[in-house]
């Protein structure tokens, strides 16, 4: 979730490696591959309702419900809001980093920014559009259900990402180290041309989700769902010494 404003729709997507949480939209990886519209999954964003019904409690759902309120001046009741929320999913994520890694033009951008930046791969979006999700009448439900791609009529109030890890070895003294989905050998070999630094680099998708690994670039605050167990992180501005309980 981020703060004071949705993100247009078309700064951010699905299956795009980016570097800022907060502004997904600055530093991107230029490069990545088309998804088939089977490839993504859209279903209704049943969590924000408990998220909105929190407003009282946790200042992220109140910041989420004053955005809302300027988007629906005249309407902005939860189950209103509700049946205007998707959520669109890439589907077998580990599958399509295994065909993202295969281009060259990918692998040298992940060479160049591993050291210095976490990379993000983007597997969700929640949004909120402006017309009732299934609503056959309506061109732009109609569009959402078939493309399955974000259009002009998304506000994003929610991007789901997997964290890229990465590991280099030495192929003359590591017989392990064989080329495969996501492991290749540096493009820029000026640091181990004399043998003795390692030339393959492995990039991967991590199983799990680690919050106090966020604490080294954003502060933020968290609402966890008492339905999924799921986490919602508000990135923040001031420093927030409190995070919102259950």
């Amino acid at each position: 979730m981020f703060p004071g404003r949705f993100l247009n729709w078309d700064e951010v997507a699905l299956g795009r490696l980016v570097l800022d949480l907060r502004h997904p939209e600055q530093d991107f990886c230029p490069h990545t591959v088309p998804l088939a519209p089977e490839e993504i999954s859209i279903f209704p964003f049943e969590e924000i309702k408990p998220i909105l019904n929190h407003r009282g409690v946790c200042r992220s759902s109140a910041l989420l419900a004053k955005l809302i309120s300027g988007l629906f001046p005249n309407n902005g009741s939860v189950e209103y809001v509700a049946r205007r929320s998707i959520v669109y999913k890439l589907l077998n994520s580990g599958a399509f980093f295994d065909r993202l890694t295969k281009g060259e033009a990918i692998k040298r951008w992940l060479e160049s920014i591993y050291r210095r930046s976490y990379v993000y791969l983007a597997v969700s979006i929640h949004s909120i559009v402006l017309s009732v999700i299934g609503d056959k009448s309506n061109d732009l439900a109609n569009t959402v259900l078939t493309t399955r791609q974000l259009s002009p009529g998304d506000r994003i109030i929610g991007v789901q990402y997997r964290k890229l890890q990465f590991r280099s070895f030495n192929s003359r003294t590591d017989p392990t180290a064989t080329l495969n989905c996501g492991r290749w050998k540096k493009y820029n070999r000026d640091n181990v041309s004399r043998g003795d630094e390692d030339d393959i680099l492995e990039a991967s998708l991590s199983d799990h989700s680690d919050l106090d690994g966020l604490d080294d670039e954003y502060q933020f605050e968290v609402y966890t769902s008492e339905t999924t167990g799921e986490n919602f992180v508000l990135m923040v501005k001031i420093f927030m010494t409190q995070q919102c309980a259950n």
